[in-house]
Formats: C-alpha cells, sequence, structure tokens
C-alpha cells in the first residue's frame, strides 16, 4: 500500500468520523469544535491511542490489523456497506477469497453475451420488469416489460445502453424516476463499492473517465466517499397515464457468466401489480394496433 493509499484510508475514516451524531453516544458537550466526533472520541472507543489515530487519518500510518480494523469500524458506527470498504482500502481486496474470484473472472474485457437459456428465462418474467447487466453494467438483455416500463433500449445505440449512462445521460430518467437524484447517488455508490472490492473491468473504467467529463453531476457524485450496496431496494416509476408504480428490486448472480446479473422487478403492493398490468395491457394494444395498421396500408 503506498503513501497515497494511506491518505485514502485516512481520508474515507475523517469523513465517516464528521457524519457520526455526538448525541447518539452520549457526547452533548455545546464547545465542540465542528461536526462529529473528535478524534480523541474515536481513539476512546477503538481503545487505541490518540497520536496513533491522528497519524492513521493523517495518512502516516500504514493499515492495521483487522481486529484493529473492526474496532475503528465499531467506534465509528459503520455500516455493513461501509465496513467492507474499510476493509477494502485498508487491504486492496475483499476478505472473501470466492466473491473476489468470482468478481476477477467477470471483470475480464469481453464479457459473454446472455445464453438463450437465459434470455428464455428473462421473456418468462411476462409481469415483472427485467434485464442483464454486465459487471460495467451495460444492460445486455431485456424484456417487454421493462421495456414499458424504463423505456426502449432499442432505441439506443449498444454503447449507450448502460445503466449509469442512462441515468445521467438520457432525460428520459429523470421524467421516469421518483427521487432520481437519490437512485442515482445509490446507484453511483454502489457500483463504485462493488468495483473497488471485487476488480474495475477495463469497460468500467472507460465508462467512469466518459461520466466525469458528459456528467457534472455524475463527477460530484462520484468523488464522494459515501458507499452502499443495494442489490435490493424500491424504485418509484411515474408513469403519464396511470400515476406512480412502487417495483421492488433484486439483483441475482448469473452462475454460468460471472460477473453478469439479473435484475429483476415486482410490484411492491396488489396496487401496484394491477396499474403494472393495466399498463403492459395498454401499451399491448397499441402495439397490436401498429401493427395492423402498418400491415394494412402494406398491403393496399
Amino acid at each position: 500500500m503506498e503513501n497515497g493509499e494511506y491518505a485514502r484510508l485516512g481520508q474515507f475514516l475523517t469523513d465517516r468520523r464528521n457524519e457520526v451524531d455526538p448525541q447518539t453516544l452520549g457526547y452533548c458537550s455545546p464547545q465542540r469544535p465542528g461536526p462529529g466526533l473528535r478524534r480523541e472520541e474515536v481513539a476512546e472507543r477503538a481503545h487505541v491511542s490518540v497520536a496513533w489515530y491522528t497519524c492513521l487519518e493523517q495518512g502516516q500510518e500504514k493499515p492495521p490489523p483487522v481486529d484493529v480494523l473492526d474496532r475503528l469500524s465499531h467506534a465509528l458506527m459503520l455500516t455493513k456497506s461501509e465496513h467492507d470498504r474499510l476493509h477494502t482500502i485498508a487491504y486492496g481486496r475483499s476478505h472473501s477469497a470466492k466473491l473476489r474470484q468470482r468478481m476477477d473472472a467477470g471483470a475480464r474485457l469481453w464479457t459473454p453475451p446472455p445464453t438463450d437459456r437465459l434470455k428464455h428465462a428473462l421473456d418468462s418474467l411476462q409481469l415483472c420488469p427485467a434485464y442483464i447487466r454486465s459487471p460495467a453494467w451495460d444492460v445486455l438483455a431485456w424484456n417487454r416489460a421493462a421495456r414499458e416500463v424504463m423505456g426502449d433500449y432499442a432505441t439506443l445505440a449498444p454503447e449507450r445502453r448502460n445503466v449509469l449512462r442512462i441515468l445521467f445521460c438520457e432525460p428520459i430518467a429523470r421524467v421516469k424516476l421518483k427521487n432520481w437524484e437519490m437512485v442515482a447517488r445509490n446507484a453511483v455508490q454502489t457500483f463504485r463499492m462493488e468495483k473497488e472490492q471485487y476488480g474495475m473491468p477495463d469497460a468500467a473504467r472507460r465508462l467512469v473517465d466518459d461520466l466525469m467529463v458528459e456528467s457534472p453531476m455524475f463527477a460530484e457524485m462520484w468523488c464522494e466517499s459515501g458507499v452502499n450496496n443495494l442489490g435490493e431496494g424500491t424504485r418509484v416509476f411515474d408513469d403519464p397515464e396511470l400515476g406512480l408504480i412502487l417495483l421492488d428490486y433484486a439483483t441475482y448472480n448469473v452462475d454460468e457468466q460471472p460477473g453478469m446479473g439479473l435484475v429483476v422487478f415486482t410490484p411492491a403492493t396488489s396496487g401496484d401489480g394491477e396499474r403494472l398490468h393495466t399498463l403492459l395491457s395498454i401499451r399491448s394494444k397499441v402495439a397490436a394496433s401498429h401493427y395492423a395498421h402498418f400491415h394494412a396500408a402494406k398491403h393496399s
């Protein structure tokens, strides 16, 4: 680990320390110098010396042993995602060798296309929007429900069919997604953590470089130090005809294709299921009408 990495570890600890609410830990002094905990308070909670912890934050100390990292994690009240990232920054690897092996295999430059069997499984999810993404979050395949709810990926050039490119560079994303900024920030934090833990494929590096230029909002969020691990959650889509539709989502690893993910959305409530079914029915009838009109005109 080089000195620059020492500084990165120190900055991460400093950022997390400044985010802790002192009152939740019983530190209620009105004469506090700024937000967050003091260094001596972190040192006390982690059972380390103030001088050593100060040097660690200032990038002047090498990473401590794992048990000390765990004590610092507890002292700073880190989430699981933040705890994992702390270890990743300190040692440059995930502590799960099995996961690292899987994701390293998925981090190769070329990602094979989804198999026919996988695409068939995707199409069978008729009432659940779903898509398959690469390690760099390129959208490789999608079903009809995803097209109707999220937009038609086929209208984009292949190199633009990427979850982050769409979020930050396609205006339709801000129209369709409620709480767009929160969704975008969570996506960036999850992408960053995923790549730092398990490896950054060349395609992902190029993607980040491109978006740093194309989107000031992405550049701002990428430079933040927050982390997340949102393999599942809830998205709120705004349809102009039916209003808000809440969809829960989950991401599944594809065993035959390391690094590839299957993202599936399901209605959050029965009411959302009814609205989704209505939406798909309406769009299906419109498509059938357009096809019939085209077919009739072609043979007239």
